[in-house]
């Protein structure tokens, strides 16, 4: 099995710049484990999600991290190309996708 967990694990470890910072720490602890922490056990989970557009980020306190419009939908990528992390805690780049938890 080209892609299971020993592969993904060890993927994921080369990918690492510093594997000794928390982060890092973090992700080799959950990630491709096998064990009962494993974020593999967790469901999928896609939220709603919208651009940051231009003129939010120059509004007074700059784009909502509370609230989506309209037009939020899930993410067509899905996980994949969100930052959990740093969209939870208000942290998104500018080009990025919001989300509210």
């Amino acid at each position: 099995m080209p892609h299971g967990l020993a592969f993904r694990r060890t993927e994921l470890s080369l990918s690492l710049v510093n594997p000794n910072n928390g982060y890092s720490q973090l992700r080799l602890s959950h990630y491709a484990s096998g064990d009962a922490n494993d974020w593999d056990r967790l469901p999928e989970w896609n939220p709603a999600t919208e651009p940051i557009q231009a003129a939010e980020l120059d509004a007074p306190g700059g784009a909502s991290t509370t609230s989506l419009s309209e037009r939020a939908t899930p993410h067509p990528e899905g996980n994949r190309l969100l930052h959990r992390d740093a969209c939870l805690a208000g942290d998104t780049p500018p080009g990025r996708q919001k989300l509210v938890p």
